[in-house]
């Protein structure tokens, strides 16, 4: 990768090094940059939930920040869309993935009363669905050629959406009403339910007139023409709720109001039930796929230990083995593998990771700046080629890269969490010779009075000349006489 202080890098495991001219250092500690979460599915809403001929829904998506909004049935992108009849639902996309498919929203044709009921969330491959066929007076036939007004199934679909059919009616009559005079029940009930509210059923003259207010949605004698069934759910408190006034004269504390068209046939008709085909779409989760497993490091020593990181579960839960639960595990050695379970089951093994047990350190190499020394002299011994370890030395001289000793022989060994090295080179620090004796010369033999000789001492490098008769120095000034010399050093004195 390079070098300099800072680096941009993906996905990985790294480390550095220090390189200077005295060499290069140690592996640094390590970094693992992980891939981030897939992003969570977004949650989409809709304006209406039914439309009339060319009359649009429009669907929003919220949660995907900083994301791309994908909508299903190839409507392109973004937060918002216009839209006809259909199922929809969304996924989000960022850098760090798509998401799971949102809830779905039903766009349904006020004019139709047929519709098929199903699943609003997402449902994993290889599961039982049920669907329902809600507002046919027909027979229903399904996609799948079973007949009756729900139908369970297998899905075996691996796309991420499984689209449905079932067709009303048997003939080929094209009569738009949906009811015949008489008593008339709808088959999808509207409203809610709770401590303290009340949901009545009105059937209204498309002029908006109550005409009946029952507790349930079934209406009696209603002769043929076109009328509004609505649904007022409400708290204990209510005005207006009178047949013969109009729906606008409804107050109260409302808390939703479902207004239905429909159309009621003269008794004549022969044929009521328009074919009719729908379909619903299921948004279909596979069953997970075998994480992906790493670590920063393949040997252990002693306590050492690696870190094993698991991806590609997006929304599950990894369980690793030998025990234990999440996306990162410290292990020793051993052999390691993965699962990945989500709400659809549990995915196979994953790869394989074996942390094996590094060798023994090798033996240090030592050195010294000198192999002779006399009296309170000191050696330098030094000690190279134990990274990561310690130095442990012969001799009760404890532990460290260098040590200052005297006269003996000397060995080292490096110690780390993987163990002991086997004994370096050895080093024997030895006692120097005494001295040479000096040679001593003079500028004169003969002297006369007062006069004198000077006597002068060589061959005595590093140490200290004593003459005969006192003094010391390489040089002496002296009258008549005999005189000698001696050199002394650490390691003595000369004859």
């Amino acid at each position: 990768m390079g070098t300099g202080t800072t680096k941009e890098v993906g996905v990985g495991t790294y480390t550095a090094t220090c390189v200077n001219s005295c060499g290069s250092s140690a592996v640094s500690n390590s970094i693992t940059i992980n891939n981030g979460p897939a992003p969570a599915a977004p949650v989409i809403s809709s304006n209406k939930t039914t439309v009339c001929g060319t009359d649009k829904a429009t669907l929003t998506a919220t949660g995907c920040v900083g994301g791309t909004i994908t909508w299903s049935s190839g409507l392109g992108t973004g937060t918002t869309k216009e839209v006809g009849v259909g199922t929809y639902s969304a996924t989000c996309q960022t850098a760090c993935g798509t998401s799971n498919l949102s809830n779905l929203i039903i766009i349904t044709n006020s004019n139709s009363l047929f519709r098929i009921e199903g699943p609003t969330q997402p449902i994993c491959q290889g599961s039982l669905i049920t669907l329902t066929a809600i507002g046919c007076n027909s027979t229903v036939t399904w996609f799948n050629g079973m007949v009756g007004s729900s139908v369970t199934f297998l899905v075996t679909s691996t796309g991420a959406y499984g689209t449905f059919s079932a067709t009303c009616g048997t003939g080929s009559s094209q009569t738009t009403c949906d009811f015949k005079e008489g008593n008339i029940t709808l088959m999808s009930k509207g409203g809610s339910s709770g401590s303290g509210i009340t949901t009545k059923y009105l059937l209204s003259s498309s002029s908006k007139i109550i005409l009946q207010i029952k507790d349930s949605p079934t209406f009696t004698n209603v002769i043929s023409g076109s009328y509004n069934i609505v649904a007022v759910t409400y708290n204990s408190n209510i005005s207006g709720l009178i047949e013969g006034q109009s729906l606008n004269n409804i107050v109260s504390s409302c808390k939703s109001v479902r207004e239905l068209p429909i159309s009621v046939c003269n008794s004549s008709v022969s044929n009521l039930c328009e074919v009719n085909t729908e379909s619903i779409e299921v948004s279909i989760l596979p069953a997970p796929a075998a994480p992906v497993i790493s670590s920063n490091k393949t040997t252990v020593c002693g306590t050492d230990k690696a870190t094993l990181t698991a991806t590609g579960c997006v929304g599950g839960t990894i369980t690793w083995s030998g025990g234990g639960v999440g996306t990162t595990k410290e292990v020793g050695a051993g052999t390691y593998t993965a699962t990945c379970t989500t709400s659809c089951g549990t995915s196979g093994n994953s790869n394989t990771i074996t942390i094996g047990t590094s060798p023994s350190p090798v033996a240090p190499v030592i050195s010294t700046n000198k192999t002779v020394i006399c009296g309170t002299d000191k050696a330098t011994l030094t000690a190279t080629s134990c990274a990561d370890g310690t130095i442990t030395w012969s001799s009760g001289l404890g532990t460290g890269t260098t040590k200052e000793v005297g006269v003996g022989t000397y060995t080292a060994t490096c110690v780390n969490s993987c163990g002991s090295s086997v004994v370096s080179n050895s080093i024997t620090i030895s006692n120097g010779p005494a001295p040479a004796a000096p040679v001593i010369s003079s500028n004169k033999t003969t002297v006369c009075g007062t006069d004198k000789a000077t006597l002068t001492a060589t061959g005595c490098v590093g140490g200290t000349i004593t003459w005969s008769g006192g003094g010391v120095g390489t040089t002496k000034e002296v009258g008549a006489g005999t005189y000698t010399a001696t050199c002394t050093t650490s390691c003595g004195t000369s004859g």
